[in-house]
């Protein structure tokens, strides 16, 4: 799946121009289960519609002993989302990379958590995120979520396209240009549709 998180601006754009109106999603009624999760007395489970979820990040592994995890972040708001605290959703069950090595099979259950903060770390020459989430205490319960990756709601997201953001005119959300006709800017020949973002 595309870094729905994420905005794509008009530095990003190549030879052609994605161009089309999206219509309205209805989404299918959500499922919400109370059941126990480490270090909580209770935690909201739910099942979510695709249109309705942002992913913001990925687990790729424990860091120290703790309970820290290491995120790879799919979000251009990585201090709102990983640094300060704050409330996300993250799969009951890890869904594992597609055969094109992208995350983005289709979301399972997922489980509210609470985000006490974090900070910024370069590996190997990538930004990555380590997170501490309330309730992952030591290594071992750090380790059983890797894979797992974490959400927002897309109706929490910031708007790019307020008068007091940016021209209003070429930062969107990658979610918002799936299914987007694609025309070359020199003749207006449409040459498809978009399917998907590939993160840079």
């Amino acid at each position: 799946h595309a870094p729905t998180g994420a905005c794509v601006s008009s530095s990003n754009r190549r030879a052609v121009t994605a161009t089309g109106t999206s219509g309205r999603v209805r989404a299918a009624p959500c499922r919400r289960v109370a059941t126990r999760a480490a270090g909580e007395s209770s935690t909201e489970r739910q099942v979510f519609d695709e249109a309705e979820l942002a992913q913001s990040g990925a687990i790729v592994s424990a860091h120290g002993l703790r309970g820290e995890v290491r995120v790879m972040p799919f979000t251009d708001f990585v201090e709102e989302r990983f640094f300060s605290p704050c409330t996300q959703w993250l799969e009951d069950e890890a869904q594992g990379r597609s055969a094109s090595g992208e995350y983005n099979k289709p979301a399972g259950t997922l489980s509210k958590i609470n985000i006490s903060g974090g900070r910024e770390v370069t590996t190997k020459g990538r930004n990555e995120c380590i997170v501490k989430i309330r309730g992952v205490n030591d290594r071992n319960a750090a380790e059983a979520l890797l894979g797992r990756r974490m959400y927002v709601l897309a109706s929490e997201r910031p708007s790019l396209r307020e008068a007091d953001v940016g021209d209003g005119d070429d930062d969107f959300y990658a979610q918002e240009l799936q299914g987007l006709r694609v025309v070359l800017k020199e003749g207006g020949d449409e040459v498809g549709k978009v399917i998907d973002v590939f993160r840079g």
